[in-house]
């Protein structure tokens, strides 16, 4: 994940997330996600299952704590979201929400 709702994501803290054979696991700052997905048309339709609560602190040098961004990430990733492929390896989730922005790793 490099950005959510627009604003890059803090490079101290983990986010991503790994899409395999109909299942996902999402790491966002402190806690992680996972459940199912599919793929309809240009729509991705999770069904999240299970997440961790702990809590991160913010160090101060980040415009946006992480609690936060992890907030906006998990409300995002809530409901059904719009792919939208900006090249080969990037891509951008939305809904009525916010949005992610994903590059591929190798």
């Amino acid at each position: 994940m490099v950005a959510i709702n627009g604003y890059a994501t803090p490079p101290a803290y983990p986010f991503y997330v790994t899409f395999t054979k109909g299942h996902f696991t999402a790491r966002m700052g402190c806690n992680m996600a996972q459940g199912a997905f599919r793929v309809e048309g240009e729509r991705l339709v999770p069904g999240m299952a299970g997440s961790t609560e702990m809590a991160c602190e913010a160090d101060g040098q980040v415009a946006v704590p992480p609690m936060t961004f992890e907030r906006w990430g998990f409300t995002v990733f809530d409901k059904p979201m719009r792919i939208t492929w900006k090249s080969t390896s990037r891509l951008t989730l939305n809904n009525s929400s916010g949005s992610i922005e994903l590059q591929r790793q190798s």
